[in-house]
């Protein structure tokens, strides 16, 4: 099942729940102007390929179109809207809007984890493609925004149904964010990337659900949980990408909601108009604005020699660092949640590198991390030790001094070197000691 249908099986949940005790979410009592933005550009802007679209099954019916008007006018009311955009509607075959969908998708330049970083995480196996796993297309859509046409494109094979107007909702909730912003470039900084994308996607998500709970009827409830109840599994992926596909619906409705129950609309709109510049700012909403993360540089070079090749490099954010302690490919790895997430809320800022033996194949990986305390960094000490007995077993080596810890086993050696005081932690995962040791004394000169 896709990452978009586990959320709206609990939002659904949720709502007949709210609908059976009466409203718990606040609504505006003076809708506050929309204000909403396009769906991130999370790679600088470059010449976009024309999406083609599809031909038209034809114009939709007069009851298909009274619906999705009605349907419209209801998200302006939600938002406070009240000029309609300039929009479109082409409504489709099944099969040209999965085919429409498909195209957005490969037209999209989304910026994607690191394929060498997460292996070096421990998040997916060598020969996995996680490319292909992160761009897969939603089965069966129902309805679709296409900014660059301003479009919206749906199909109705059975008329009206629950599934096309939730769908439909959440697609007009995007054209509006596309009327009133346009984020800014988050210049191929992943974690930046990750943080707008969810922004705009937990923004029209909780539009949706605004929606479906103030205006679906008993037959769109129905017609949903019958829809998701026919839904069949979906293959297994690991764990780390679970939850990179939920990040965005999961993370960013939290974050809308917890925006708009500080002052509905008007606290949302200061979002996009002063967007979250890190993960850590969604994962914790109480770090947004004002906790900015620290640039950490990290010097470049061939630390491991000429047999070994730097294939890449990247920001450490709190996004990462998450799936890192919470979703290993070693099960014993995994951090709880709760723990995790609290631990991160004192991050301030990270990096990492990835260097390659061709001969072998081999991966080594070097990360440096800044924390907002010594608390935090304590915090962080504490928890990497969990996670690498975890993934490495017992703790095969340690000096005070140095201020350094070890690991070695069949799996590989880590080691980790932390400075309370400098509030700082550098990390290494490697083939061997020797090589997590040269990657660790590489970054630790430029320690503050």
């Amino acid at each position: 099942m896709l990452a978009w249908k586990r959320i709206w099986l609990w939002l659904f949940g949720l709502g007949v729940l709210l609908a059976a005790c009466g409203p718990m979410t606040p609504f505006p009592t003076q809708p506050a102007e929309h204000t909403a933005a396009v769906r991130p550009s999370p790679t600088p802007t470059a010449t976009r390929t024309p999406v083609p679209t599809p031909t038209p099954q034809g114009a939709p019916p007069d009851d298909v179109a009274q619906a999705l008007d009605a349907i419209e006018a209801q998200v302006r009311t939600l938002r406070g809207v009240q000029q309609a955009p300039g929009l479109s509607r082409v409504m489709l075959s099944p099969k040209d809007l999965q085919a429409k969908v498909e195209a957005l998708q490969r037209e999209e330049a989304a910026v994607r984890p690191n394929a060498w970083a997460w292996q070096a995480l421990d998040l997916i196996p060598r020969d996995y493609d996680l490319e292909a796993a992160l761009s897969a297309p939603p089965e069966a859509p129902w309805a679709v925004y296409d900014p660059q046409q301003q479009t919206i494109y749906f199909t109705a094979p059975q008329g009206v149904t629950g599934p096309l107007r939730l769908a439909y909702a959440y697609a007009y909730a995007q054209a509006l964010q596309a009327q009133a912003y346009a984020l800014p470039s988050c210049d191929a900084h992943l974690d930046r990337c990750l943080a707008l994308q969810a922004l705009a996607t937990g923004d029209a998500l909780y539009t949706e659900y605004l929606w479906f709970f103030a205006y679906a009827t008993q037959q769109d409830r129905d017609d949903v949980a019958a829809f998701y109840a026919s839904d069949e599994p979906s293959a297994p992926v690991p764990l780390a990408v679970a939850k990179q596909q939920r990040f965005a619906y999961d993370y960013g409705y939290a974050f809308i909601q917890n925006l708009f129950q500080q002052n509905g609309w008007a606290s949302v709109a200061q979002a996009f108009a002063t967007p979250p510049v890190s993960t850590e700012q969604i994962l914790a909403p109480d770090a947004y604005p004002a906790d900015v993360p620290q640039e950490v540089a990290l010097p470049q070079g061939a630390p491991l020699g000429e047999a070994w090749e730097e294939v890449a490099r990247g920001e450490m954010g709190a996004w990462l660092l998450y799936l890192m302690l919470t979703a290993s490919q070693h099960p014993d790895a995994r951090l709880p949640t709760g723990e995790t997430l609290d631990l991160l809320q004192g991050w301030g800022g990270g990096a990492w590198v990835v260097f390659r033996q061709p001969d072998s194949q081999a991966l080594a990986l070097a990360v440096d991390v800044r924390w907002d305390s010594n608390d935090a960094t304590v915090a962080f000490v504490k928890a990497f030790v969990k996670y690498a007995r975890g993934r490495f077993g017992p703790l095969t080596d340690r000096d005070r001094g140095y201020r350094t810890l070890m690991w070695e086993s069949d799996a590989g050696a880590a080691m980790l070197y932390y400075n309370t005081g400098a509030r700082r932690t550098i990390w290494a995962f490697a083939p061997t000691r020797a090589s997590a040791q040269t990657l660790v004394q590489w970054l630790t000169p430029a320690s503050p």
